[in-house]
């Protein structure tokens, strides 16, 4: 695998697939990947937003230009980010054993599946930067991460049910400048929700 391929190629071939959320992945491009407790966000506060980002995408129809797609991700994916960052919810990832739990199987499948390139563990939830190794599919490493994860949290726990959101949003890494707001974004996330150095767990390479 070459770096120089690790970002995203128009020229290239882009598998889109569906779930609540759209999700694409181009092989060997460096994906941007957020996912969070299933009780971190309230049903009324995801409807409502759900509603506006259907209204916003009826007004401002593709293709965009890279200011309306940046648009779109601050005024979406950056109010549920408020969200996340407020500390919403039970916020099991707080608990050391547990961040511990999903970083070793987030590990577990380096240099098999996928190479990471940074990750941080927040209290309810989480974001990942990592490469997609050829012949790897980004929606099977994903339920892969969350069932596995999932499983053993709740067996250390001694609970049962899920802790995971159904879906998942990805973004893949457009440029070097892009690799390197989102790198700083992961890096900057604990100072921005007023984290204590024991309340969350950072990689970076």
């Amino acid at each position: 695998m070459h770096m120089t391929d690790k970002y995203i190629n128009w020229q290239q071939p882009i598998l889109k697939h569906q779930n609540h959320l759209p999700h694409w992945q181009q092989t060997q491009s460096l994906q941007f990947i957020t996912w969070h407790l299933g009780d971190s966000i309230s049903v009324p506060a995801r409807k409502k937003l759900e509603t506006e980002k259907a209204q916003w995408l009826k007004q401002n129809p593709k293709p965009w230009s890279s200011q309306t797609e940046r648009e779109y991700y601050e005024k979406f994916q950056g109010r549920i980010q408020q969200w996340l960052d407020a500390g919403i919810g039970s916020c099991i990832l707080r608990k050391r054993e547990n961040r511990e739990i999903l970083t070793q199987i987030l590990w577990n499948r380096n240099n098999m599946d996928y190479s990471l390139d940074a990750f941080i563990v927040m209290p309810n939830h989480v974001h990942v930067i990592l490469q997609i190794h050829e012949n790897q599919q980004l929606e099977q490493i994903m339920q892969s991460l969350k069932s596995v994860s999932s499983h053993q949290i709740n067996k250390y726990r001694k609970t049962t049910g899920q802790i995971w959101m159904e879906d998942y949003w990805d973004r893949m890494i457009r440029n070097e400048t892009h690799h390197f707001r989102v790198r700083r974004y992961i890096q900057n996330n604990p100072i921005k929700a007023k984290l204590n150095a024991d309340e969350y767990s950072l990689w970076m390479k």
